[in-house]
């Protein structure tokens, strides 16, 4: 089933924070959706963090060379933490929910660390900015439950 825009009408989508394992000791709760990104033929699905504080969305380098992405104007680009090399790129991104329900996210433009990763786990390094994400939706992050609900937005 593919979502319509007017499908958000009468009800809200309800994401369940998954539970990331730093260590033994640490286990943090995290508002990720699953996402397929396209481009030309290729395409890949990953989970990405919904980050608020996040102009644009990022994804790992291993995911741009799978997708065959064009690799445009390197620039400097920070997270909270430090500050790095990026590619401005663009992909087709859907938002997935359950088996086979989907959302048009469209075309969105993303940035790509230059350098790889070299893990395993890509879902880690892969983060949904607020542009255009953020403006498809009203969300609400849910805390004390766990819990991210995407509603269509009122006008």
């Amino acid at each position: 089933m593919i979502f319509r825009r007017d499908a958000f009408i009468n009800h809200a989508l309800t994401f369940r924070y998954t539970k990331d394992i730093i260590n033994k000791d640490n286990v943090r709760y995290r508002p990720r959706v699953e996402i397929r990104l396209s481009n030309k033929q290729n395409n890949f699905k990953l989970a990405m963090l919904v980050d608020s504080g996040a102009d644009i969305s990022l994804i790992p380098l291993e995911v741009a060379e799978i997708l065959e992405l064009e690799l445009r104007d390197k620039i400097k680009s920070s997270s909270a933490s430090e500050s790095f090399e990026t590619w401005e790129s663009a992909v087709n991104a859907e938002l997935i929910k359950g088996n086979n329900k989907t959302y048009n996210l469209g075309r969105m433009e993303i940035r790509v660390p230059t350098k790889k990763i070299h893990e395993k786990n890509l879902n880690s390094h892969a983060l949904l900015g607020r542009s255009p994400f953020f403006n498809k939706f009203d969300i609400t992050f849910r805390e004390n439950i766990f819990k991210l609900i995407l509603r269509k937005p009122k006008k």
